[in-house]
């Protein structure tokens, strides 16, 4: 293993993630997160993606990482998007499962956005509302 592969080791221990809850957010399996750490082939070179998306989703110096050289920390992003951090965490998971179970969410996903637009339309003009029943009977 190389002083690399062992960094981005502490780097999930640091964190204190399991091996799946490491590698969902920037979109790696728990096998291939272990194939990195242990120098594995085909991640025998630790591909420069993996890097990045470590170094961006952790806050962890990209340079640290590649060459053990200065601060551990990167300078935080100016802001974080916590709406970008969750769809980082969907996409990991969503890459885990298999397809016919990315249909069934693709088709949840769907169902929840008619009814948030349906929601939305409703609170937007209540008195156009009707459930079939006459005011005041």
């Amino acid at each position: 293993m190389s002083a690399i592969n062992e960094r981005l080791r502490e780097i999930r221990k640091r964190f204190k993630l399991s091996l799946a809850k490491f590698g969902a957010p920037i979109g790696y399996s728990k096998s291939t997160i272990s194939q990195i750490e242990r120098g594995l082939p085909p991640y025998d070179g630790v591909p420069d993606r993996y890097l990045i998306a470590v170094s961006k989703n952790y806050g962890i110096s990209e340079r640290w990482i590649r060459t053990g050289e200065g601060e551990i920390t990167a300078a935080p992003p100016a802001s974080v998007d916590p709406a970008a951090a969750r769809a980082q965490l969907v996409i990991g998971m969503f890459r885990e499962l298999s397809p016919e179970s990315q249909a069934l969410i693709l088709d949840l996903a769907k169902a929840l956005i008619e009814e948030d637009k349906a929601a939305k339309k409703k609170a937007a003009d209540p008195e156009k509302e009707t459930d079939g029943r006459e005011e005041g009977a």
